[in-house]
């Protein structure tokens, strides 16, 4: 049978209805996989961060504090499938991905039509624009 372990998320980092949201999610994914036979432990951020993490073949984690993902880093062994891993997790916090993304140039963006908008793109200036998007939308006004 295999063996799944439900990391959930410290309601530090779920304030008011998010809280109940995330477990909702967590518990209706491992309670699907219980159905299908696996073998299911729940499990909270407080606990990893202590380094208390049972065996297992899945991770499914929604820890989001340093702590416990930097705890993960080490106690997932590797031959386990983590989804959501601690290094994904860790490269989310804001002070590591504004870094990672500096030291990146920024793709192209082209201008997309939004109804927040209304028909135009707020990049939209007619046929003078050299944007392609805006150039294809005002051949199709014309």
């Amino acid at each position: 049978m295999k063996r799944l372990v439900a990391l959930y998320r410290s309601p530090t980092y779920s304030p008011h209805a998010h809280r109940q949201n995330d477990t909702a999610i967590l518990d209706a994914t491992v309670d699907g996989l219980e159905r299908r036979g696996w073998d299911v432990v729940r499990t909270g951020e407080r606990d990893v961060a202590a380094g208390r993490l049972p065996p297992a073949d899945v991770y499914v984690n929604m820890c989001q504090g340093p702590a416990a993902s930097e705890r993960l880093l080490d106690l997932v062994p590797k031959e386990a499938l983590a989804v959501n891993p601690p290094d994904s997790v860790l490269n989310c916090h804001r002070h590591r991905l504004v870094a990672k993304m500096a030291a990146r140039p920024a793709p192209p963006s082209l201008p997309r039509k939004s109804p927040a908008f209304g028909t135009r793109s707020p990049h939209s200036r007619g046929a003078g624009c050299r944007a392609w998007r805006c150039r294809r939308m005002s051949r199709a006004r014309s």
